[in-house]
């Protein structure tokens, strides 16, 4: 996974993007080097939206509760002859399929999807209050993973899910996952947020008592103007005691993989400046930023995926089609100049890629790359 930067000099391009981030360009020169670094290779992993209604109403969700009503959902045919394009025309083999909730229809596709070209890698998104009644077809299924949402204890779960009784339904469905045995991977998936962030290193604890070994935890994104509320993302002070106690407790882990994933610069920027030190030890890992450290039989991981390179490391593809800016889905109806272009035609999508980094909405990656540099540069 190599590209040229410039003449004479070949880079990895979280290199290239490390090299941009610390160099002494000028503006136009440092959104240059960051199209270069969208050229090549294609994305990869897909992320999929199936179905755009949702009817949780989750007080950390990004997606306005009325998303369905501006956001059509492909039919099963289209989605058929959709990722079959992906496999087929650019490669793609791992597809993670992220809901807005998962119904039998999508279902249906994914296992269809897997049947017609078995080497692919299949993860699925879900909850535990829409995967109850399903439960027995996603073991069916057999996703290569599936990444459960469990936000903290069971107080702090159904208050942030906003549904008494979630967090029940959710243990119900982790222990049939994992007594069914035909699960390769049942990963905890965390939001983390003002509602939560005192309950969710005992969540963890509690639920690797039960077995359960991996674990993703997110501070919650908010887009300006839009949902979620802005009052819950953690402060700074607090997400830092958050990572310096996710560390310490995890002696008393068995066997786990606890990561916190920072998909905000402003989180990445707390840390360098309030735990310099950390900061200084994350390292390249695939194409992002990466601290990695072991206690005991546990491993502790704090991940950078950097804002300005969303749309070179994954396809995000929502319901309807569209190929649209990761933070846009917020907006409820996304604005055109928030698209890069529509696969509901599965005869664009190399057109799509190969015109990426000149449609309007990249401006938002060349933005998203100079706040990044403002505050991770020197």
């Amino acid at each position: 996974m190599e590209q040229k930067l410039h003449a004479g000099s070949i880079k990895a391009p979280i290199d290239a993007w490390l090299d941009l981030i610390h160099s002494d360009m000028p503006e136009k020169d440092l959104v240059a080097g960051l199209r270069n670094i969208y050229k090549y290779p294609m994305p990869g992993i897909a992320e999929i939206i199936l179905e755009s209604y949702c009817p949780n109403n989750c007080r950390h969700c990004i997606y306005p509760p009325d998303y369905h009503s501006f956001n059509s959902t492909l039919s099963a045919e289209n989605w058929t002859v959709i990722l079959g394009k992906l496999y087929m025309t650019i490669g793609l083999r791992k597809y993670v399929f992220s809901g807005r909730s998962l119904n039998e229809k999508g279902i249906s596709i994914i296992s269809n999807f897997k049947k017609k070209f078995p080497d692919i890698e299949v993860g699925i998104i879900c909850d535990g209050r829409t995967i109850e009644p399903l439960v027995d077809k996603v073991i069916q299924l057999a996703p290569d993973w599936v990444d459960m949402s469990v936000d903290g204890l069971e107080k702090d779960h159904d208050l942030q899910r906003n549904d008494a009784g979630a967090f029940q339904k959710t243990m119900s469905v982790l222990r049939q996952l994992k007594d069914s045995g035909v699960i390769k991977k049942v990963n905890i998936l965390t939001c983390l947020t003002t509602l939560n962030i005192n309950s969710v290193l005992d969540m963890i604890e509690t639920l690797n008592n039960m077995g359960f070994k991996n674990f993703f935890v997110a501070p919650v994104t908010v887009l300006e103007g839009h949902r979620p509320d802005p009052n819950l993302a953690p402060k700074m002070e607090d997400l830092i005691q958050f990572v310096d106690a996710m560390i310490s407790r995890s002696k008393g882990y068995y066997d786990a993989w606890v990561e916190l994933d920072i998909y905000e610069r402003q989180y990445a920027g707390g840390i360098k400046q309030l735990r310099p030190g950390l900061f200084a030890e994350f390292i390249p890992v695939g194409e992002h930023l990466e601290y990695i450290t072991k206690i005991g039989n546990n491993e502790i991981h704090i991940s950078y995926y950097q804002s300005s390179l969303t749309g070179f490391r994954e396809l995000i593809i929502n319901s309807d089609g569209t190929i649209a800016l990761p933070k846009a889905m917020a907006m409820g109806k996304i604005p055109e100049e928030c698209i890069f272009g529509n696969v509901s035609n599965p005869g664009e999508i190399i057109g799509i890629l190969d015109t990426f980094t000149y449609k309007e909405a990249f401006s938002f990656y060349e933005n998203e790359f100079l706040q990044e540099k403002h505050i991770l540069g020197h």
